[in-house]
């Protein structure tokens, strides 16, 4: 199995990793999604999904992982009720890798946290799949679609290139498969495509589409199509 070193995604459900450079190396499948609500995660939630964590220059002298995590809604100062965040827990204990966690309140999130956990283009491929399943051209479903991309597109003039900024993450390598879903139903149901007015997003998916690893890796126009079919017509 072959592993990619990359920098933490800005995403998370209730357990966000940050300074993951250079001390861990993520294996298959490393983003978390961002949890919506109050503990529940979204459906299909890491289902089917493998995180392999393994120390690169671990444990003596390196820098601790800055976990969030939720926190308890019974007793102060005490972990909360989210078995996605004692998963990475657990997995840092394992691989006895040093960490500091912080406590994040579900019911008053502070601005920082939703500012880090939902920064980066997270509602793109919601809007996408309402827009494509569309058949009232004025329901508003394309408007929605177009104000995330512009969001996301005044996200990357200020942080970009990638999500993180200069190197790309976990965030860019789970958000890059829906952009060409996205690119390539839409083109093809809706003869659409992401305007010229977003130049970053343009530029964005260009380089994420480009790279070795995401031409080895994607899936055939013709499979993009036929797999979105049912959702269309139905």
């Amino acid at each position: 199995m072959s592993t990619a070193r990359i920098s933490p995604s800005a995403s998370a459900i209730s357990t966000t990793i940050k300074h993951l450079t250079g001390n861990l190396q993520f294996a298959r499948t490393h983003t978390l999604s961002p949890l919506k609500g109050s503990g529940r995660s979204r459906r299909n939630t890491l289902r089917g999904r493998t995180l392999t964590v393994s120390a690169s220059s671990a444990a003596a002298g390196s820098e601790p992982l800055e976990v969030c995590v939720k926190a308890s809604v019974t007793t102060p100062n005490k972990l909360g009720d989210c078995p996605f965040s004692q998963r990475v827990l657990l997995t840092l204990e394992e691989k006895h890798l040093p960490y500091d966690i912080k406590l994040v309140d579900f019911a008053k999130k502070p601005e920082w946290f939703l500012k880090f956990c939902f920064c980066s283009g997270s509602k793109i491929f919601s809007t996408f799949i309402g827009f494509l399943k569309s058949k009232d051209p004025n329901d508003g479903t394309e408007e929605a679609l177009l104000n995330e991309l512009t969001a996301f597109n005044d996200y990357l003039k200020e942080n970009g290139p990638f999500v993180n900024g200069k190197q790309i993450s976990a965030a860019d390598l789970s958000l890059g498969p829906k952009l060409y879903h996205l690119e390539i139903s839409l083109g093809h149901y809706k003869n659409w495509s992401v305007p010229d007015s977003l130049p970053y997003v343009k530029s964005y998916t260009k380089t994420i589409f480009s790279m070795d690893s995401f031409v080895k890796t994607q899936a055939l126009p013709e499979d993009v199509i036929e797999g979105w079919r049912p959702k269309v017509m139905g």
